[in-house]
């Protein structure tokens, strides 16, 4: 009785084993790769497809709204069943969708910052000998320069960086104009951002335009990002005394480069840096817990059942990112899942550990310490 019990239950599992392959298999034929990516940055009220994930599936598909943006200020997880839904309501047949990179997305919302021109409060003309009169703070002053200054930074502070002008020789003339009896506004401002500009100011007394002065400048932006303390070698893993924190003049505002070490340390070089050169996040990458070819444990979660088996990993794959493996058993389907330990691959519904994985990978932690690695091995 107790051999027939064991029989029974044994294969009980393997009718559960196939339910769970049939309900976690992506492996029809494949037309199309998206990759998702592991964090993104948002300024609409929305975020779309586009924003968390890359690919040749057409622009209105990827233009599709996913869900409402996080407040200023805040942050929201995008995950992959969030976009196969939006994907699917617009018409998208997720048979020839494949996902690849990040499981989620976690998607930043820059607090909002004020579009209009910085305001001038009436000031002294400079030069003037008058007393000032009453009410009047001296510590309220601001030139046209500390204006000019004023906008240029403000501008650029939507980027995450500060502005330092040079203005030109032909414009310094008009740099000392204070108010009262004189108030500004910029009227036009054309030109790279940063790099060379021309800003149009209005310069009024008693609400009458008395001229509009074109100020050449050169903008340039200066932000704080992680840079190399010595030189760091392609393939190797950057440690914390491996690079510091210093400002540096942006090339423009798409330059990425890093500006918590958090975001770079624990992670590997893709190319050589240069003491002193920004690290580029996207050319370090996260450092695998599985690898192609590996044989790994398999552990499927279905309604709260959990089995696991062994099999082997198909791709190369950081925590958090999908990753295929193929059992013994079933050499042909090959199925989708997510590492989430090193030498670990969870498909169905993912744990709460799977999960936590894929979040401190969407903070650009690295997922793969040494000592992890050596539990793992």
């Amino acid at each position: 009785m107790n051999y027939a019990r064991k029989k029974k239950r044994f294969r009980a599992l393997n009718i559960l084993a196939g339910t769970i392959v049939v309900l976690a298999v992506a492996a029809p034929a494949i037309a199309q790769e998206m990759r998702v990516y592991a964090s993104a940055v948002v300024t609409d009220e929305v975020i779309r497809v586009r924003d968390v994930a890359s690919g040749d599936i057409g622009t209105e598909p990827l233009s599709a709204v996913v869900t409402e943006a996080p407040a200023p200020g805040g942050q929201r997880r995008v995950d992959a069943g969030m976009i196969r839904a939006c994907l699917r309501d617009h018409g998208v047949n997720l048979a020839r969708i494949r996902l690849r990179g990040s499981s989620a997305c976690l998607v930043s919302r820059p607090v909002a910052l004020r579009q209009e021109a910085p305001s001038v409060r009436p000031q002294r003309l400079s030069g003037d000998a008058s007393a000032p009169t009453a009410g009047e703070d001296e510590a309220e002053s601001q030139s046209l320069r500390a204006f000019l200054e004023a906008a240029a930074t403000q501008e650029l502070a939507r980027y995450g960086g500060r502005a330092a002008v040079s203005f030109d020789a032909d414009s310094q003339a008009f740099l000392d104009l204070s108010s009262p009896p004189m108030t500004f506004r910029l009227a036009r401002r054309t030109g790279a951002v940063p790099g060379p500009a021309t800003f149009e100011v209005e310069v009024s007394q008693e609400g009458r335009v008395l001229q509009t002065v074109a100020v050449k400048a050169t903008v340039a932006m200066v932000r704080g990002a992680v840079v190399a303390a010595r030189p760091i070698v392609k393939g190797t893993i950057v440690l914390p005394e491996d690079v510091r924190v210093e400002s540096i003049t942006a090339r423009s505002v798409q330059q990425a480069v890093a500006g918590d070490p958090v975001l770079v340390v624990g992670r590997r070089a893709e190319r050589f840096f240069a003491e002193g050169e920004p690290l580029d996040p996207q050319q370090l990458s996260a450092v695998p817990i599985v690898s192609r070819q590996q044989v790994v444990r398999v552990v499927a979660v279905v309604g709260g059942v959990r089995l696991e088996s062994v099999g082997q990993a198909l791709d190369e794959a950081a925590g958090g990112q999908f990753v295929r493996v193929k059992l013994a058993d079933r050499p042909d389907e090959p199925l989708a899942g997510v590492a989430t330990a090193p030498g670990v691959v969870t498909i169905g519904e993912a744990p709460a550990a799977a999960v936590a994985a894929v979040d401190r990978n969407a903070t650009g932690r690295s997922q793969a310490r040494p000592a992890a690695l050596k539990e793992g091995a």
